[in-house]
């Protein structure tokens, strides 16, 4: 696990090294389709090896792509959110559904647990749609 993050820091390192800070892109809204297009490739090759970071995917192919390392940064964390929902909702359907699986580990949740659960990821989400719309 240490040899991917090493080598995610070192081209993060690189990325900064030759393109610098100096992205054309400042706003997520001016992105283009080819822009995301390779951002998406891009985090899907990083997805083919364990250990290697999709925050660090996304942040470099969007500088190399011309985006602002602000701008990478918001889009990582955009691009993130749906990805966070969709695997959270199936690990909860697998629990609820099939509690036999232990889809969540060792943890079977009863009514009050969901309850707290569903807070805590309602203000989670509120306050990541916060630093998203505020910034």
């Amino acid at each position: 696990m240490a040899f991917p993050l090493i080598a995610g820091g070192f081209i993060m390192w690189l990325v900064d090294a030759v393109l610098g800070t100096r992205g054309r892109t400042r706003d997520v809204e001016e992105l283009s389709l080819w822009q995301a297009i390779w951002i998406g490739l891009c985090q899907t090759l990083a997805a083919l090896f364990p250990g290697t970071s999709r925050s660090m995917s996304t942040i470099a192919a969007g500088e190399i792509a011309g985006l602002s390392r602000a701008t990478a940064l918001e889009f990582s964390f955009l691009v993130s959110m749906p990805t966070i929902v969709v695997a959270t909702l199936y690990e909860l359907y697998k629990s609820i559904r099939y509690p036999e699986s232990d889809a969540l580990g060792a943890l079977h949740l009863d009514v009050h647990e969901m309850i707290v659960l569903a807070i805590g990821f309602a203000m989670s989400f509120l306050v990541a749609w916060g630093v998203v719309v505020g910034s």
